[in-house]
């Protein structure tokens, strides 16, 4: 998705709780990573959760309008499988 060893860099400032930095901060010596390289992980995995998400209500309304059924139905049957007792 993003190729990040031929982009050029750029620096800007953040402000985080306390607690999340010290839980960076452990989580980058855990895996001998700079709090930049950390973040930037972080910020790489969250774009692409957007994608597949986006990608997944495409999906979604494709099927919709493919089985004709109009956005209440959708809601409805979703909250009904909410609703049930799950199988695992």
């Amino acid at each position: 998705m993003y190729d990040i060893n031929n982009m050029r860099t750029r620096t800007f400032n953040i402000s985080f709780p306390n607690q999340l930095v010290k839980a960076l901060d452990r989580q980058a010596r855990e895996e001998s990573r700079s709090r930049s390289e950390v973040l930037r992980a972080a910020a790489l995995a969250y774009l692409e959760w957007w994608a597949q998400w986006r990608r997944l209500q495409s999906y979604g309304r494709r099927q919709a309008g493919r089985l004709d059924l109009p956005p209440r139905v959708v809601e409805r049957l979703i909250s009904e499988l909410r609703t049930q007792p799950s199988s695992r």
